[in-house]
């Protein structure tokens, strides 16, 4: 159940299925091989479908202190 509604809303926001990416073996959001500087990157990409850069990214619009 809780697969579905990540694929729903990453389909929404992203134009692409959260299980798709992961498939592909590609980021959600910028649909390239995802890149990552750290382990936490590296254990959320298969929560969220967001490689690193990208999450970072999404947190630093909205305000968030991002670590190096």
């Amino acid at each position: 159940m809780l697969s579905m509604v990540k694929d729903r809303l990453s389909l929404e926001i992203y134009g692409m299925k959260r299980s798709d990416a992961l498939k592909q073996g590609v980021c959600v959001a910028c649909h390239e091989p995802p890149q990552f500087h750290s382990e936490a990157g590296r254990r959320e990409y298969p929560i969220s479908g967001l490689c690193e850069v990208c999450w970072d990214e999404l947190f630093a619009e909205q305000g968030h202190e991002v670590l190096p």
